[in-house]
């Protein structure tokens, strides 16, 4: 009876792993761990604003209708609140796009460096 060793061969690994997942190296700066953790966030931020305005509006709106005071300001705040969180979004984002520029380096696409 022939039992297979633990380690594995590279015909193993082929059968296992797609191509690209052979042949990635592992991240050489902090750009290159920080990029996808930056783009996350972004998006994340993004979803959680566009929530907070539809929740707010609606609040607002169903507050108007009855005529209810607290519904209605619950809804201005969650307004006022959202709106505020995408200034700082977008804020935040100038902020790093002026950062790549006076540092000459592309935080938000470190791939750009290392091809060029």
């Amino acid at each position: 009876m022939n039992i297979p060793s633990l380690t594995a061969s590279s015909s193993i690994k082929n059968n296992f792993y797609p191509p690209e997942v052979l042949t990635r190296t592992p991240p050489n700066t902090i750009a290159d761990i920080a990029n996808p953790i930056i783009q996350t966030i972004y998006i994340l931020a993004g979803i959680i604003t566009l929530a907070g305005l539809i929740y707010g509006g609606l609040m607002y709106a169903m507050g108007a209708n009855q005529s209810e005071a607290p519904r209605i300001e619950a809804g201005k705040r969650a307004l006022t609140w959202s709106i505020i969180g995408l200034v700082i979004l977008i804020g935040i984002f100038w902020i790093v796009q002026l950062l790549e520029i006076f540092l000459g380096i592309d935080i938000l696409n470190p791939g750009a460096i290392i091809n060029s």
